[in-house]
């Protein structure tokens, strides 16, 4: 199967041409000299429960990524639109900065998006972006 990647800049995307298609709201495609920590913020950080019965997987900016629906397949969250939760109990996160070294954050996120019940494709491509070197 042949990949296709293509970067459009003015908005800030990157497009998986392969089925099924993957649109992600960042640039997951890193040069090889960003530094890990900075690779690491557009990793997957923790989910919402919406008020509409649907879990919301958000990234370190809090922007959408992944929308989880109890009755239908996951779709790819639109990160320009607001996700009403519950502020006091809607809110969890994958890890606390000071509990998980950065190394060992892709291991945590896997097992927790898995639990939640997303995608491969989903998590594949958001923990283990291709390295750009030129």
């Amino acid at each position: 199967m042949i990949t296709t990647l293509l970067h459009v800049p003015s908005f800030d995307r990157i497009i998986f041409a392969r089925p099924p298609l993957l649109i992600l709201h960042h640039v997951i495609t890193c040069d090889a000299r960003v530094p890990l920590w900075e690779r690491a913020m557009r990793y997957p950080y923790g989910v919402w429960d919406a008020s509409d019965g649907r879990k919301v997987v958000f990234d370190r900016r809090y922007h959408p990524m992944l929308n989880l629906w109890p009755d239908r397949p996951p779709t790819l969250a639109n990160p320009m639109v607001w996700i009403e939760f519950d502020k006091a109990t809607g809110e969890h996160w994958f890890y606390r900065d000071g509990d998980v070294p950065i190394t060992k954050r892709p291991a945590v996120i896997r097992k927790a998006l898995k639990e939640l019940g997303a995608p491969d494709w989903f998590i594949e491509a958001s923990l283990n972006p291709p390295v750009v070197t030129s």
